[in-house]
């Protein structure tokens, strides 16, 4: 899947969709729609039920879920 790094400072989500509405809080912006990224995701294992989310704002014990690793590159 193809996208690009934004200028974010203030980050509340990893990716957005091209275009999406929240692309000015996301670390990437990704040639996709929000289907077409969630199928993505399913299918390369990642679950649910793996994550602990935040309990309130500003929780001080991190969420947590399954490891990606997304590389970059040209072309």
């Amino acid at each position: 899947m193809r996208g690009t790094v934004t200028e974010a400072k203030t980050l509340e989500f990893i990716a957005s969709t091209k275009g999406g509405f929240k692309g000015y809080e996301s670390a990437l912006e990704l040639d996709t729609n929000a289907i077409s990224f969630n199928l993505a995701l399913i299918l390369i294992g990642l679950d649910r039920e793996h994550a602990v989310h935040p309990r309130r704002h500003f929780d001080p014990i991190p969420p947590k879920g399954d490891p990606v690793e997304i590389l970059g590159g040209m072309g």
